[in-house]
């Protein structure tokens, strides 16, 4: 979905399986694809996290799914979704 521009966001209450759903997605269409989950929690203590999202992105992953999203400021989310659209991102 990277590829195509497309950034599906799925919700729910904890425990419903929104995580399983992604995977099980994610193995219909590309069965020896990489998947990689990554906590958007780990930014508050990770000070290379979005650099974390950039590699897996551009580099590591055919699908990444980031959890607690919601969990975001407003200046991360923004930097957290540039990501994907150019190569470099200030870091700053």
């Amino acid at each position: 979905m990277f590829q195509s521009g497309e950034w599906p966001a799925v919700e729910g209450e904890p425990g419903v399986g929104k995580l399983a759903l992604l995977r099980t997605v994610q193995l219909r269409g590309h069965q020896v694809g990489r998947f990689v989950v990554l906590d958007a929690a780990d930014i508050a203590t990770d000070p290379h996290w979005i650099a974390t999202v950039r590699r897996a992105l551009l580099e590591d992953a055919d699908n990444v799914a980031i959890r607690h999203v919601d969990t975001l400021d407003g200046p991360q989310l923004r930097t957290s979704g540039q990501v994907g659209q150019v190569g470099q991102v200030d870091e700053s």
